[in-house]
């Protein structure tokens, strides 16, 4: 529970931190960025993968995650929660 916290406190201090910073930054630094961050996301989801113990698994996860984030309109209610915080 404590990490689930301290977690949610760490997303909230940083999404604070980057709206703050982001509005003064250039768009070819906020490029440059997002590449960066971009890529390291990719290379540690390859990182996982390959020491991943079971696959089978993860893929019947996210497919049934998907189908369910589908059927409870996720996807809608993030988008307009982005445009009620982009309004703000």
């Amino acid at each position: 529970m404590t990490g689930t916290l301290v977690n949610t406190a760490a997303v909230a201090a940083g999404s604070a931190i980057g709206l703050a910073l982001g509005k003064g930054m250039k768009d070819k630094y906020t490029q440059v960025y997002f590449q960066a961050v971009g890529l390291f996301t990719l290379l540690l989801g390859v990182k996982m993968a390959v020491a991943m113990a079971s696959p089978l698994a993860v893929v019947i996860s996210l497919v049934l995650g998907g189908f369910a984030g589908a059927r409870m309109r996720l996807g809608e209610l993030a988008g307009r929660l982005g445009e009620y915080v982009s309004s703000k």
